[in-house]
């Protein structure tokens, strides 16, 4: 087998869309399958095509890898595929290898790659290739969608997005409610201007928390395509849902929570889902409470770069 590793182009995204496609039924990673959307999504800043290796063989694209830099830290996440049928057969090694070597010249002190508890396959990969456990996120699920009460304390208010005038303020909300949490970097303006410039986004998918002294909470939710239990669904996917912390055990926290799942029931989507990490357990009540249940644990793991 001639394998030839090389830079991504942009010419390459239907190659990557299809690969996305037929990993899906095997990873169900809601992974984006549509090139379109695809290529949207990694015109973002931040994005470079030399950050992205693909791997050809046969004449065609049958894996790729990319790292991206943690804003404000010296972290390096990874992420990528393999065509299952192009599995075991030391391709994902090769494009791990080249794409550390590229993260260390560009001083990156560690690499970050996560995986579901259940793809015994992939985990087996990362302990073979250096990297240990460090963190353990759960993934959690509720089907179908239900808005749970609850209100806001006086002199609190929700309102939307507003496209070319909040991007700042949502990127300076974001990274300070973050701001503790491991494994999430700064938020820039750069950034949401991109989210709310993909296709299918709409004003009403993000939420703000505001009073007297301005915005102190936000969340988001994107729609996506998933494959769970063998059931191809629409799903909510709620993320950066986050209070400042002088606002927190007010009841913020769950009132966006429930605006998320609001909006779920506007577009008719069954289920709806999130990320925690587990040691967030203020959230992971929260979570429960609205009526949540871990479907299963993300685990990430971390390899330390020679220098």
């Amino acid at each position: 087998m001639h394998l030839h590793i090389r830079p991504l182009s942009w010419g390459d995204i239907e190659a990557i869309a299809r690969l996305h496609r037929a990993s899906e039924p095997v990873d169900h990673g809601g992974r984006i399958g549509e090139a379109v959307v695809l290529l949207h999504r990694w015109r973002r800043p931040g994005f470079s095509p030399e950050h992205c290796l693909v791997a050809e063989a046969g004449g065609a694209i049958v894996g790729y890898v990319y790292r991206s830099h943690l804003e404000g830290t010296d972290i390096c996440q990874v992420d990528g595929v393999v065509h299952p049928a192009w599995r075991r057969r030391g391709i994902g090694r090769q494009l791990l290898e080249r794409v550390a070597a590229e993260a260390r010249l560009a001083g990156a002190r560690v690499l970050d790659v996560r995986v579901r508890e259940d793809e015994a396959a992939a985990v087996a990969f990362c302990q073979a290739m250096g990297f240990r456990a460090v963190r353990n996120w759960c993934r959690m699920w509720l089907e179908p969608v239900r808005v749970p009460p609850g209100a806001l304390p006086p002199g609190y208010t929700l309102r939307t997005f507003r496209p070319h005038y909040d991007e700042a303020t949502y990127a300076s909300v974001v990274t300070r409610a973050f701001a503790e949490h491991w494994g999430v970097g700064q938020t820039t303006p750069e950034r949401v201007a991109a989210m709310v410039s993909e296709p299918g986004f709409e004003p009403a998918d993000i939420v703000l928390a505001t009073c007297q002294t301005g915005v102190v909470g936000a969340a988001h939710v994107r729609f996506i395509e998933r494959e769970v239990a063998g059931r191809r669904l629409a799903v909510g996917h709620i993320g950066s849902l986050g209070v400042l912390p002088d606002h927190r055990s007010r009841g913020i926290g769950r009132a966006l929570l429930a605006a998320c799942l609001r909006r779920c029931r506007q577009r008719h989507v069954r289920a709806a889902e999130l990320d925690v990490d587990e040691g967030n357990e203020p959230a992971i009540r929260l979570y429960r409470a609205c009526g949540f249940d871990t479907l299963f644990h993300i685990l990430w793991y971390r390899r330390e770069l020679e220098g």
